[in-house]
């Protein structure tokens, strides 16, 4: 079971080493092991510890190809054919450049890896400053909330929280029970530049803890920017998004309700149909239609996609999921395009 306090000492360790140099990429070069180093270690902003060689995030890199404007899929492609060739462009337009780059990185001993690179607008609002937020607003009450899933790595934190008073039966279960939903919300922040910060209104099915997210604007979604943040401001406004996402989450509650009653009569076609909307793969279609449960309606279907989802790596998951969110939102006029609704 995650508790608050073990997610807190998860921040923290995935929070050591972490450092920030600001240079000009004009300050930047490949050497010939492959590793990132700075020119001049001097006309670097940032800890001591400077003169080590840095490796790439596979997104940090992106990340710097395009601030290089050097074409990203092309030099990856070329770094794995002609690395030499590759350190040769990169360090020619790296010589030329006169932008100025923040460098997310995360030191231990005489090596480093750059996590992100950044603009000099970003905005720091890094992972422990998001738990204490949650901290300071969950402080006293943890006999009503429930951690249900937490990730994190060098690319983005999600969290997901439930409240044990939001649970309300849905369906019925093949053996008979109720199938209980609980409100909650679903947190992701990235430090690296891949997200903005934005919270969610989320449904969590206790059955087989599926998870259902809404993403819509609006008072359901809250999203800042990693620029212009005051942090004293945002605890007061997530603190504010959380209780007006419990609020209208009962009505997207009662949207998830209404799926029951839209009968579908060829459940596999209509996965299909909407897989290939989502973009999703003919693998993972398949383990839609496995993990279907028999109940068809738009309710069955929703929970095999997210049913399925549950397999998939996080940011994977966070899409179809989020996808699902769309499908209890969708007009029942849309679902009439399966023939036989």
């Amino acid at each position: 079971m995650l508790t608050l306090d073990s997610m807190l000492r998860e921040i923290e360790a995935d929070s050591r080493g972490k450092a920030d140099y600001v240079t000009q990429l004009s300050n930047l070069r490949i050497d010939n092991e492959g590793n990132v180093v700075f020119l001049k270690p001097s006309e670097v902003q940032g800890p001591a510890t400077k003169d080590i060689p840095f490796v790439t995030t596979d997104w940090a890199e992106s990340q710097l190809l395009g601030r290089l404007e050097m074409p990203v899929q092309y030099f990856r492609r070329c770094n794995g054919e002609n690395p030499d060739l590759y350190r040769q462009h990169f360090n020619y337009w790296a010589a030329r450049s006169n932008k100025v780059a923040r460098l997310r990185t995360r030191v231990r001993g005489d090596k480093g890896i750059i996590r992100g690179a950044v603009s000099e607008a970003y905005s720091i609002f890094d992972n422990d400053m998001v738990g204490e937020i949650l901290q300071n607003i969950l402080q006293g009450h943890s006999s009503r909330y429930s951690i249900v899933m937490f990730h994190i790595d060098d690319h983005r934190m999600h969290a997901r929280l439930t409240f044990t008073d939001l649970t309300k039966p849905l369906g019925i279960l093949p053996d008979g029970a109720p199938d209980y939903m609980r409100l909650g919300v679903d947190i992701v922040n990235s430090e690296v530049g891949a997200s903005s910060f934005n919270m969610a209104e989320m449904i969590w099915r206790l059955v087989c803890s599926n998870g259902l997210r809404r993403w819509e604007p609006g008072e359901s979604t809250f999203t800042q920017r990693h620029i212009h943040l005051r942090t004293i401001e945002f605890q007061g406004r997530v603190a504010e998004a959380i209780v007006n996402q419990l609020r209208t989450g009962r009505e997207f509650l009662e949207q998830y309700n209404e799926t029951q009653k839209l009968l579908i009569p060829n459940p596999f076609e209509a996965i299909e149909k909407l897989s290939k909307e989502g973009g999703f793969s003919g693998q993972f279609t398949d383990n839609v239609k496995t993990n279907f449960d028999g109940d068809d309606t738009a309710y069955g279907i929703v929970n095999a996609f997210t049913r399925s989802a549950r397999e998939l790596p996080n940011e994977r998951r966070l899409e179809v999921e989020s996808f699902a969110g769309k499908l209890v939102t969708m007009p029942a006029s849309r679902w009439e395009r399966f023939q036989g609704v």
